[in-house]
C-alpha cells in the first residue's frame, strides 16, 4: 500500500489524532503537538487501515517475515492484533505487571521463534526498550519494530513507521510556550492546566 507522508498527515489531522498546541505529555515534558491515537483505533476502518501500511512496510523493510506479532499495551495491541489478522501469525500481548512489561494470560514466546513488534507512538522508546527485555529473556529473535506515529528527535534505524514527526519537546523550564503564556492542555482531558 504506498500512501505519501503528507496523505497519512492530512488523514491524522482530520480524524483528531494529529493535535496542535501546547501540550503536558506524560513524560511531564511540553509539546507544541500531540497524537492522540485513540481517534484512530475507536475506528476499526482506519486501524485496519494503518495496519495495512504497516504490514506493507513491514514487508519492504524485512528480509524474513515473522513468526508472531507482538503488541504492548495500551494501544500497541489492537494495531498488533490488526497486523498479525492481514500477515495470518499469531498474536501475543504484554501487559504491566510491576511497573514492567509481562507475559500473562498464558501468552508465550518460544526459544528462537522470530517476533515483530508493534506500537502505537513512540516517543521515548520505553515501551520497546521492556517489550524487547521480555522478548530476550523468552529467547526470542526480534525481526523488527513497527509503530504508527515515530515522534523521536533522534531515530533509530531498526525502527519502522507509518508516519514520522520528530518535534521538540522541552522541560516546562525551557518551553518557549510557557514563556509566551499559552495555556498548557493536559491531552488526555482537552482541560486547561492551572499554574500558580
Amino acid at each position: 500500500m504506498d500512501i505519501s507522508k503528507s496523505e497519512i498527515e492530512r488523514l491524522l489531522l482530520n480524524l483528531g489524532v494529529l493535535k496542535k498546541g501546547h501540550f503536558i505529555l506524560t513524560s511531564k515534558r511540553h509539546s507544541s503537538f500531540y497524537f492522540e491515537k485513540f481517534r484512530i483505533l475507536e475506528q476499526p476502518h482506519y486501524a485496519s487501515l494503518f495496519a495495512q501500511i504497516m504490514v506493507s512496510k513491514l514487508k519492504t523493510n524485512l528480509k524474513v517475515m515473522p513468526d508472531l506479532i507482538c503488541g504492548p499495551a495500551t494501544g500497541g495491541m489492537i494495531l498488533a492484533f490488526e497486523v498479525a489478522r492481514i500477515l495470518q501469525l499469531p498474536c501475543i500481548y504484554l501487559e504491566k505487571k510491576d511497573g514492567l512489561f509481562a507475559l500473562l494470560r498464558g501468552m508465550n514466546i518460544n526459544p528462537g521463534q522470530k517476533v515483530v513488534i508493534v506500537d502505537d507512538v513512540l516517543t521515548t522508546g520505553k515501551s520497546l526498550y521492556l517489550a524487547k527485555q521480555v522478548i530476550n529473556e523468552k529467547q526470542g529473535i526480534i525481526q523488527g519494530q513497527v509503530v504508527l506515529i515515530d515522534r523521536r528527535t533522534k531515530a533509530d534505524q531498526d525502527v519502522i513507521s507509518v508516519y514520522k514527526a520528530a518535534g521538540e519537546d522541552y522541560s516546562e523550564d525551557k518551553c518557549p510556550m510557557c514563556k509566551q503564556k499559552i495555556p498548557l492542555t493536559d491531552p488526555k482531558t482537552g482541560k486547561i492546566i492551572k499554574r500558580s
